[in-house]
């Protein structure tokens, strides 16, 4: 009897497990799809609420050029979608538009109109799942929604259009897509001592450690511009000028701050000459001799000082100019002996000038050539110089 019993106790447990077995996969088969589904979107949990995948099957698809264009759908979706993201505005129960665009890079712009009424939002996905939003906008009780997507690469895009709270028929609406296909660039203005565009000079462009990469000359506006580089690229320019009576031979004029390569639209910088250059060889002062009074005969000797504030002593030259109008033919022109300049007491050029006419003479330390790593360099040019002249008179 009491076999029996334990005999008959372990059937009913055993059935009790088959039972249970089979409720499982019951339960998994017919109502545990939650366990199966794994395209549910992080926003679900969070919104507590069930957000189907678009049916983008009968989308417009907008693969090619114009990118300017106006493209009236019908409903293609299934008026499913709850969810859009991770806002918490519901859509549910109206039909999406869905446009399947493919672009190349550039600023993307969408612009959708439709009637006030319909109160329609528009949203840029990267593909077929509502969650998927790269830009939206939402206004209210408006005529359009427009917004652009700066940060497009290019590719297939998922347009869709969709009515909060049911309140959209799917008739009506209209989609314009704007492209911008705008090429990032850098655009260098040379400036000279006058403030005006310099000619005659060429751009140079280093990396980041300061590695030569390109030169580029300008054009007869001053300008040099540089494209496609890739954005974020780090770079500094250098300008140097190339005068035309020693095209040999250079002077920097000047040096742009860190220049970060943009993602759009055209980043422009201007180099101001720097006169003197604070780093090279160059005219600091001058005096002359005698110091008051000329006559017509008389020998006048102007005395230009040099400094040198590299970090050794150059080897260099300067051609001064000494002139009643300013303009070529001159009165004077004398290029010196080479000399030797100290980079701790500098050094100086004597020129000596005899005057044949009476007038108000102008002194020009035109060009100062020094000797940098193993090259003669123009490291100086300045222009006539009206704070410092000499007046000769008739005795």
């Amino acid at each position: 009897m009491n076999i029996n019993n334990e005999h008959r106790l372990l059937l009913l447990s055993n059935r009790g497990l088959i039972i249970v077995a089979i409720f499982i996969i019951l339960s998994i088969l017919l109502g545990g799809c939650e366990l199966l589904d794994d395209k549910k979107t992080p926003y679900d949990s969070i919104l507590g609420q069930s957000n189907s995948k678009l049916k983008c099957e009968n989308a417009e698809h907008h693969p090619y050029p114009p990118y300017i264009a106006d493209f009236q759908p019908r409903p293609t979706g299934s008026g499913e979608v709850t969810y859009y993201g991770h806002l918490n505005d519901s859509y549910a129960g109206s039909p999406e538009l869905i446009w399947i665009i493919e672009v190349d890079s550039g600023r993307l712009g969408l612009t959708l109109t439709h009637d006030p009424a319909d109160d329609l939002d528009l949203f840029l996905l990267g593909s077929c799942d509502p969650a998927d939003v790269l830009r939206y906008t939402n206004r209210r009780d408006t005529a359009s929604e427009h917004f652009w997507y700066l940060e497009n690469d290019g590719g297939v895009y998922y347009v869709v259009a969709d009515g909060m709270n049911g309140n959209f028929n799917g008739a009506g609406a209209t989609l314009s897509i704007d492209l911008i296909v705008d090429t990032p660039a850098v655009e260098i203005t040379v400036l000279d001592q006058d403030n005006m565009p310099a000619n005659s000079v060429e751009v140079s462009r280093y990396d980041s450690a300061w590695e030569w990469q390109e030169d580029k000359d300008v054009d007869s506006s001053g300008k040099v511009v540089w494209t496609g580089l890739s954005p974020g690229t780090e770079s500094f320019f250098n300008a140097y000028h190339h005068p035309s009576v020693a095209p040999d031979s250079m002077e920097q004029w000047g040096s742009s701050d860190d220049v970060i390569f943009p993602y759009s639209d055209t980043l422009k910088i201007i180099i101001n000459r720097e006169c003197p250059f604070v780093d090279s060889v160059h005219v600091l002062d001058m005096s002359l001799t005698p110091s008051d009074e000329f006559y017509i005969g008389d020998t006048v000797v102007v005395r230009l000082f040099v400094t040198n504030r590299t970090y050794r002593d150059r080897d260099a030259y300067v051609q001064c100019r000494i002139d009643r109008d300013t303009i070529y033919p001159w009165d004077f022109d004398s290029t010196s002996d080479h000399n030797t300049i100290s980079n701790v007491d500098g050094g100086y050029f004597d020129y000596i000038y005899t005057s044949v006419d009476t007038g108000l003479y102008y002194i020009q330390p035109w060009r100062t050539v020094s000797e940098i790593d193993s090259i003669y360099q123009l490291t100086d040019m300045q222009p006539f110089l009206t704070e410092i002249n000499f007046n000769v008179t008739q005795k």
